[in-house]
C-alpha cells in the first residue's frame, strides 16, 4: 500500500485518479508549465497516464508521485515524488512542482525532504536523480538545500539540462553537551 507521508506543513498522499482534474489544472498553468512542460499543453490523456505510472510503481516499486495538500481534505497545491527516469534505465527522478501562490515558502524543499527520507530510509534506493532548467534558480536553490550535487549535464533532444545526484544524507545529530 502506498503511504501517506506528513510534514509540519503538508499532507502528502500517493496521487490517485481523484486528482486528475486538480493536477491536469496545476500542469497547464503556465507559470509551472514553463519548467515542466516547455509551456505545452498537457493533455488530460497525458496526467492520467502519469497517475496510472505512479500507482503501477508504488505497487511494484514503493515510490510514486504524491499530492501536496496543507491538509487532507485541502485542495492539491503541488505534487512531489520520484519518477522512473527515461534518460538512465532503472534510474530514478526526484520531481517536484508546485502552485505559484504557495512558492518561496520552502515547501518545495520540505515535501522533497520528507520524500528523499522515505527513499533513503525505508526504501534503501542508493541514489536518485533530479534535473531542472539552467534559468530555474529557484530550483537549482531547492535542490542544493537538499544536498544535491551536480552530475554531468543531460542531452534532451537539442537542449542540454542541469542534473544532480542525490545520495543519503549521514545523520544530523544535535551536538550534546559534556556530562
Amino acid at each position: 500500500m502506498a503511504p501517506t507521508l506528513h510534514t509540519a506543513r503538508l499532507v502528502l498522499t500517493p496521487v490517485g485518479e481523484q486528482d486528475l482534474p486538480a493536477l491536469h489544472a496545476h500542469w497547464n498553468d503556465p507559470r509551472v508549465a514553463r519548467w515542466l512542460w516547455d509551456t505545452e499543453p498537457v493533455p488530460l490523456q497525458t496526467v492520467a497516464g502519469l497517475i496510472t505510472r505512479s500507482t503501477h510503481t508504488f505497487e511494484k516499486s514503493g515510490w510514486g508521485l504524491w499530492a501536496l495538500r496543507p491538509t487532507r481534505d485541502a485542495p492539491l497545491i503541488g505534487v512531489c515524488g520520484l519518477s522512473p527516469f527515461e534518460h538512465a534505465p532503472g534510474a530514478v527522478e526526484l520531481l517536484y512542482s508546485l502552485d505559484p501562490t504557495h512558492w518561496s515558502r520552502g515547501l518545495a524543499t520540505e515535501a522533497a525532504t520528507a520524500v528523499l527520507a522515505y527513499a533513503f530510509e525505508i526504501l534503501a534506493l542508493p541514489e536518485i536523480l533530479a534535473t531542472t532548467d539552467d534559468a530555474n534558480t529557484p530550483s537549482i536553490r531547492t535542490l542544493t538545500r537538499l544536498g544535491a550535487t551536480p552530475a554531468p549535464r543531460l542531452q534532451a533532444g537539442p537542449t542540454t539540462y542541469p542534473c544532480y545526484r542525490l545520495h543519503p544524507q549521514p545523520p544530523r545529530y544535535a551536538r550534546s553537551k559534556p556530562l
